[in-house]
């Protein structure tokens, strides 16, 4: 009887063994690790130009931002002193005749433009540091721009310093 009985115990034992490690070899075939995928970044398709992409909100304070910005589902971007480098595209004097503003375009390094409304206060560099006229910026110029949105959703430029 005691045979039978330590026949029994070995016999279970190893059957549930054998059993953790049909599961174990079940488990790792079932889900496969993929080293090379790992290690690629993934295909983000539109959103690839985006530097910074938020779901419900974003909000930059002294930010340097290169390329995009945007929110999905959400709707809200705030930028609070956030700054651009990029090269003008125009430049627009205001005329008060016509009712135009003094204006700014910019493209980004992604290649986005962004309008921005050069106003009174908005102070304009030259490389060296020295303020210069609006009409001292043309197209071609690199420059970082230092802005704000309105409450109007206006990027408003702070500043503007031509660096080349």
């Amino acid at each position: 009887m005691r045979n039978l009985m330590v026949r029994t115990h070995a016999f279970t034992m190893l059957t549930s063994r054998l059993v953790v490690m049909v599961l174990f070899a079940a488990l790792l075939s079932a889900a496969p690790f993929y080293a090379e995928q790992a290690q690629n970044t993934p295909n983000l398709g539109a959103a690839a130009s985006f530097a910074v992409l938020g779901g419900s909100a974003v909000t930059l304070t002294d930010s340097i931002v290169t390329g995009d910005v945007g929110v999905y589902p959400g709707t809200t971007v705030t930028n609070t002193r956030s700054t651009i480098i990029g090269t003008v595209d125009s430049v627009t004097m205001a005329d008060p005749a016509k009712g135009t503003k003094s204006e700014i375009v910019v493209v980004n390094k992604a290649n986005t433009k962004m309008s921005f409304l050069v106003v009174a206060t908005t102070t304009l560099y030259n490389a060296k540091g020295e303020t210069i006229g609006l009409d001292k910026i043309v197209k071609g110029n690199e420059v970082n721009v230092e802005y704000e949105t309105t409450a109007e959703g206006v990027y408003e430029a702070v500043s503007v310093k031509v660096t080349k």
